[in-house]
């Protein structure tokens, strides 16, 4: 995928999740300044809208190529609601 400089741009993958666990990020990415960063959220979606997330910001430190890992806690988000019976859908955007 090739991002550019702008507004925010959001891409979401739906996933199943267990609530209040790490979960390691890992990725390759290129940038041609060193002044970028990546916001990676764990959230819980209903038609329109994010509720609980948890999210990590990853710095990139220099040009090129980086190889990137961080841990992203779960927290709250995919706990049950409505009484214990219900899941809300998880994205990772």
């Amino acid at each position: 995928m090739r991002l550019r400089g702008g507004d925010s741009l959001f891409v979401g993958q739906y996933l199943s999740i267990k609530p209040s666990t790490p979960y390691r990020l890992v990725m390759d990415a290129r940038s041609e300044t060193d002044q970028v960063g990546l916001s990676t959220s764990l959230c819980e979606k209903s038609l329109q809208y994010s509720l609980r997330c948890s999210s990590v910001a990853t710095p990139l430190h220099k040009l090129g190529w980086e190889h990137v890992e961080q841990i992203i806690n779960s927290d709250a988000v995919g706990e049950y609601v409505a009484g214990g019976l219900l899941q809300r859908p998880i994205q990772l955007t």
